[in-house]
């Protein structure tokens, strides 16, 4: 109810001072060859920052996300000046914050130190807060991304994950093949 950076300060307890995985439920990302997660791993084991995946988007849909503002970028590592949450204009950049972070245990002090706006700390602005700390990188995930929070991301990856489903997937490329002469 106090938004998200409420919900990720109940974490403090179990983290137990460690840098920790967050992810927001409704961002899949496909790859076969490395993990969203492990990709995230990757890049705070060489540089030792917290990290937040980035993603590209259409350029008319960034007004939906957050979007980097970046400093540098060598096509995977993300250097960024800040985020900025669905912005209306002129968007520094097509890449998206797809609810996936590596954090440091820091990020609960910087929870509890911002500004409330409406009952609500923004998280966006606790990110920021450690970009200007020099404690946040930006990382360009590689794969293919769902967003099931968009009802056509919802189906799409619902069909893209039950083709390569065992159980499921002759009944399902059956069900398609029987649905595509009524399109």
């Amino acid at each position: 109810m106090l938004g998200f950076a409420d919900a990720v300060s109940y974490g403090k307890t179990f983290v137990n001072g460690e840098c920790f995985v967050l992810c927001v439920g409704d961002e899949l990302i496909k790859n076969d060859k490395q993990s969203s997660i492990s990709q995230l791993i990757e890049c705070y084991n060489k540089y030792s920052k917290a990290v937040v995946a980035l993603y590209p988007v259409i350029p008319n849909m960034t007004h939906k996300y957050g979007i980097a503002d970046i400093r540098y970028s060598d096509g995977k590592l993300v250097e960024l000046n800040k985020l900025i949450e669905k912005p209306k204009d002129n968007p520094p950049s097509n890449l998206a914050v797809i609810g996936k972070y590596i954090m440091h245990s820091s990020i609960f002090d910087i929870i509890h130190s911002q500004k409330k706006h409406i009952n609500e700390v923004n998280f966006m602005e606790c990110l920021n807060c450690m970009i200007q700390n020099n404690d946040l990188n930006g990382m360009v995930i590689e794969g293919t991304r769902f967003d099931t929070g968009d009802k056509l991301g919802y189906v799409t990856a619902n069909i893209e994950y039950g083709l390569q489903d065992n159980d499921i997937s002759t009944e399902l490329k059956k069900f398609l093949r029987e649905l595509i002469p009524k399109l």
